[in-house]
């Protein structure tokens, strides 16, 4: 069940501002996170050739052993979720490629 605490109305009615949250969301608030792992970091990488790579800290391959210049990085709390996450970017990307049908 979702409880809502609303506003008064504005813009002539149009809008009514508020807030909702369940339960269970209350029983989360509060409690500590859950850690991150150094395994579950998923770093956006260029290469030397300047392509982006999507990297996971001992599971490249042979990228291992490129230069790689980190651009940005993902925390998970490890490193099954990162590779989760990796997946589902290669994915994504490769159904928006140009030239491709869909």
């Amino acid at each position: 069940m979702r409880y809502w605490l609303s506003g008064p109305r504005i813009l002539n009615g149009l809008v009514r501002p508020g807030i909702s949250f369940s339960g269970r969301e209350l029983a989360v608030w509060g409690k500590k996170p859950a850690a991150i792992s150094p395994a579950g970091t998923l770093g956006m990488m260029r290469r030397a050739d300047g392509a982006i790579f999507l990297a996971i800290p001992d599971r490249n391959g042979d990228h291992e052993r490129e230069p790689l210049t980190p651009v940005a990085a993902f925390c998970f709390t490890g490193a099954n979720a990162a590779e989760m996450a990796r997946e589902g970017a290669l994915v994504r990307l490769a159904t928006h490629m140009p030239g491709r049908t869909a």
